[in-house]
């Protein structure tokens, strides 16, 4: 089946031979060669912002203030987490024992969200004021993951 995007792309994931592209729409679109659909993931209800491939689990982050879950392979949706505000950004350390949740302050929300990668909640970081953020963020979780 051919596909051709004509909603706004808003976020690009490689995940093995395979493209998965996350709509304005809230759809996600998975090509496994370029234009050739092999699956569509529907659930978000707005823009799907971040995408993260941990382990053979895809997550989606959306402006519906919703992460999803997805098994790579059939594209089903096994989980569905409710945040407080957006999801902008995932993280996923090298040992892909948790996953991060990272607003960088977007949208006035000063916490570092912490879920297992098998979507159980974890912690919850404050990031302090003042200094240089992205420095701050980076090395007082990354080496920890």
């Amino acid at each position: 089946m051919q596909f051709t995007v004509t909603d706004g792309v808003w976020s690009l994931l490689v995940c093995g031979s395979s493209l998965f592209i996350g709509l304005k729409n809230g759809d996600i679109v998975q090509w496994d060669q370029p234009g050739e659909v092999m699956n569509v993931l529907k659930g978000h209800t707005h823009m799907v912002t971040c995408l993260l491939q941990c382990g053979d689990v895809l997550w989606s982050g959306s402006n519906d203030m919703t992460m999803r879950l997805w098994n790579i392979q059939t594209g089903e949706c096994m989980q569905t987490i409710e945040t407080e505000s957006a999801v902008t950004s995932l993280v996923c350390g090298e040992n892909t024992s948790s996953v991060r949740l990272c607003r960088f302050l977007l949208d006035g929300d000063p916490f570092i969200r912490v879920w297992s990668t098998n979507g159980t909640y974890v912690d919850m970081w404050k990031v302090e004021e003042g200094g240089n953020f992205l420095n701050q963020t980076w090395n007082h979780f990354l080496p920890n993951i």
